[in-house]
This record gives C-alpha cells, sequence and structure tokens, in this order.
C-alpha cells in the first residue's frame, strides 16, 4: 500500500509539474532554446496534440507550426504540418481563401503527404462553396 501511494504521489507530482511548465510557458522556452535536443521534436508535435484535445485552437497551432517550420524532414513534420490545418480549419474567423492557400502549401511542400488525398478534398470541397 505504501509503494503505491508513492508511486501515485510521484504520478500526480509529475503531472503537476508538466500542467505549470506549459502554462508559464518555460517548456515553449526550453523548445525554442533546444530545437535540436532528443525528444524535442516528438515533445512539440505532442504537446501541439494535447492542446488541440483541449481545444485551444491558438496555442496547439503555435507548436504545429513550430515543429512543422523546424522539422519538415521528419514524419512528423508532414503530421504537425497538417494539424495546424486542422487548427486554422476548426478556427471560424479564418476566411475560405486564407484556407485554400493554406492547403496548396501544404501540397506545394508535401505532394505525396500522408493527408495529401484528404487535403485535396478539401480543396475541392473549398473551390465548389463547401466549408
Amino acid at each position: 500500500m505504501k509503494t503505491l501511494l508513492i508511486f501515485f504521489t510521484l504520478v500526480i507530482g509529475s503531472m503537476v509539474y508538466v500542467h505549470h511548465s506549459l502554462q508559464d510557458g518555460a517548456a515553449l522556452r526550453y523548445i525554442d532554446e533546444h530545437p535540436r535536443a532528443r525528444g524535442v521534436p516528438e515533445a512539440t508535435y505532442y504537446i501541439g496534440q494535447g492542446y488541440y484535445i483541449f481545444q485551444d485552437l491558438q496555442t496547439a497551432a503555435t507548436y504545429f507550426s513550430r515543429a512543422a517550420e523546424r522539422y519538415p524532414s521528419l514524419a512528423l513534420g508532414d503530421d504537425a504540418h497538417f494539424s495546424y490545418l486542422q487548427c486554422l480549419d476548426d478556427t471560424v474567423s479564418l476566411s475560405r481563401s486564407d484556407l485554400i492557400e493554406a492547403y496548396k502549401a501544404y501540397l506545394e511542400k508535401y505532394p505525396n503527404g500522408r493527408h495529401s488525398e484528404l487535403v485535396k478534398n478539401r480543396l475541392d470541397a473549398y473551390a465548389t462553396g463547401g466549408r
């Protein structure tokens, strides 16, 4: 029982520390200062995913755009760029023409990317008046 209590104390303490680091900007400062450190590309992308899940689209877009810009050749560069587009698409204040341009930029960068078919479908839908 004592071991279990210690384990959960460590887990909860770690979660509080990570949450505090994200909220006060420490994680973003670390990412900016150490962009090539081991695990930073993945952490940048997955932190963005966490913010996206909780619908903090502006913050998620910040993390996704950093991952997409800094690590375009990594497998997650494609995913990060697409996730960034998802954030833009979910932001209702963005115009259709801006979305079309953003999706076209994705296809220029990743013409055979993992999400290229979906991007092409969205471009077709937006061009015909859907959103």
